[in-house]
């Protein structure tokens, strides 16, 4: 039989050796598909992706893989349900479950988890999955509705219309829509149009901002004082409280973007979520906490990414693995 590696012309190929040739790459595809999950799982266990400078998969999965965004989604999230059910693995590769439709049945578990606080067990994960098997994702979608109607569909959505305008949209529970009729009501004569939820969401986040970003906030030298400067008899280095004035210097000095640097590359992360400000030389090492040589800005992933390098996976993965299973 001609291997499909020599064929050059699918023209001249035999009905035969074509149906044959195709069912094989699609087994080949499912087995690659299978491995690619597994791979991405090994990736972020460890953070790799933060070595080339990402601040986290999602983005690796993006701009390094080259994949859209939808498909990396897909990918990310039906690698965090194989993490979860290992079982599944087999079934994606002899094709009873496709990748979206394991995205699709983990999307659905995680917003019954955020909306409604109901957490499947392990058993009943498996049975859902059993449910979807062999099914489009149109009957997928169905099994999932009879289920729990309001997360079966996607009720946060973001997405970009034009260059400059994007839609973002969401479910409010009556709490937090009191909350928001609150803020209109007594933000009414400062606003134009006091309907108008961009106007709101505008002000809230200028308020919100000038009250928690740094580099909204000067830098003031103030004396030393107990909040600032814990009376103790230790050395400076093992205080490990970060005066105020020195916090917000380190987020004016990197602009309020992640400062890691890939070392081959000289890629820089510049990531603006999740910072926090790291020890340089960890404080737990004797690292100063006052010394403004030794603290830098840092995205969560990358402030990660060091503690593996200093105190190794092993040590680190606990840690990690808590902070996974809140994000899957």
């Amino acid at each position: 039989m001609q291997s499909t590696e020599a064929m050059t012309d699918l023209n001249s190929v035999s009905n035969e050796v074509l149906l044959v040739n195709i069912k094989k790459l699609s087994e080949n595809e499912r087995r690659i598909t299978y491995e690619i999950l597994l791979h991405l799982a090994e990736i972020e266990r460890r953070r790799a992706y933060a070595k080339l400078g990402y601040p986290n998969l999602w983005e690796y999965t993006l701009k390094e893989l080259k994949y859209s965004a939808s498909a990396a989604y897909r990918r990310i999230s039906a690698m965090r349900a194989l993490n979860n059910n290992p079982e599944l693995g087999e079934k994606i590769q002899n094709g009873a479950l496709s990748i979206s439709t394991v995205s699709q049945v983990q999307t659905f578990l995680r917003a019954e988890r955020d909306q409604a606080n109901k957490i499947y067990t392990k058993n009943q994960k498996s049975e859902l999955f059993k449910k979807c098997e062999n099914k489009s994702s149109r009957e997928v979608t169905k099994e999932l509705l009879t289920i729990s109607p309001v997360a079966a569909i996607r009720v946060q959505k973001e997405r970009e219309i034009t260059e400059n305008r994007t839609i973002i949209s969401f479910v409010a529970e009556p709490n937090l829509l009191t909350k928001i009729y609150r803020v209109r009501d007594l933000s009414a004569a400062r606003l134009r149009n006091p309907a108008s939820y961009p106007e709101l969401i505008d002000l809230m986040s200028e308020v919100t901002l000038d009250e928690i970003d740094p580099l909204r906030k000067p830098i003031r030298q103030t004396k030393p004082d107990k909040m600032l400067a814990p009376i103790t008899s230790q050395p400076t280095s093992s205080v490990r409280h970060i005066p105020t004035s020195l916090r917000i210097k380190i987020w004016q000095k990197y602009e309020g973007r992640c400062a890691f640097v890939d070392a081959q590359t000289r890629k820089r992360c510049n990531s603006t979520f999740g910072l926090e400000i790291e020890h340089c030389k960890p404080h737990a090492l004797g690292g100063s906490s006052t010394d403004e040589d030794n603290l830098r800005l840092l995205c969560k992933h990358h402030n990660q990414w060091q503690a593996i390098q200093t105190y190794g996976l092993d040590k680190m993965e606990p840690y990690l693995k808590s902070k996974d299973h809140c994000e899957s």
